[in-house]
Order: structure tokens, then sequence, then C-alpha cells
């Protein structure tokens, strides 16, 4: 199933949950990033992430995290609003350093 199978294994499994705390924050960005785009089908996986998200709030935060921290925790709309623009520009940044990438690649 794709990105739900990462979700769960990165967010259920607890040696998984571990590696992203101590080792490797920023996959929370990729995480946050799949559980946005495929909640629509498990509505309680958003539970789970924010638990992560405001756990892991002190070692990691970008705009992506960040946009479901001030929507979900805070309840603070108006900066969801902007840090829905960072995210733009983040995802813009992502999909040139991809396609750089796939040019150099392919």
């Amino acid at each position: 199933n794709g990105p739900d199978d990462i979700i769960n294994v990165f967010l259920h499994q607890p040696d998984y949950l571990n590696a992203i705390q101590t080792s490797c924050p920023h996959i929370l960005r990729y995480i946050t990033a799949a559980v946005v785009i495929t909640n629509r089908r498990r509505p309680t996986i958003l539970k789970d992430l924010v638990r992560v998200i405001r756990h892991e709030t002190y070692a990691y935060r970008d705009p992506i995290t960040e946009l479901i921290e001030y929507l979900c925790v805070r309840y603070d709309f108006e900066k969801a609003q902007e840090k829905l623009h960072e995210c733009e520009k983040v995802c813009k940044i992502l999909s040139q350093n991809l396609q750089h990438y796939l040019n150099i690649r392919c």
C-alpha cells in the first residue's frame, strides 16, 4: 500500500520510531507529508503523528511539521497559514532538487 505501509512502520514500530527520535528526526518531515496526503484513509493516524510531533518538537522543526503542530495542537490558524506558505516553498525546493537529481541520473 505504499505510503500507508511506511507510515505504519515508522509510527507504530518502536525500533523505527526510536531511530527517528535518536538518529534521523528529519524523516518526520516525510512521514508528516505522507500522513497529510493519505489521511483520508485512516484518520486516526493523524493522532499518532501529532503525538510524535509533540514529543519531537524540541529536537526537530520544519514548516511541514510545524503546520500540523499549529493546526492540531495549538489551533493557531493564522500561524498555520504562514506555515502553509513556507511549506509551499519547501515543496518547490524539494521538487527542483528531485528534478535536478533525476536529470543527472537519467
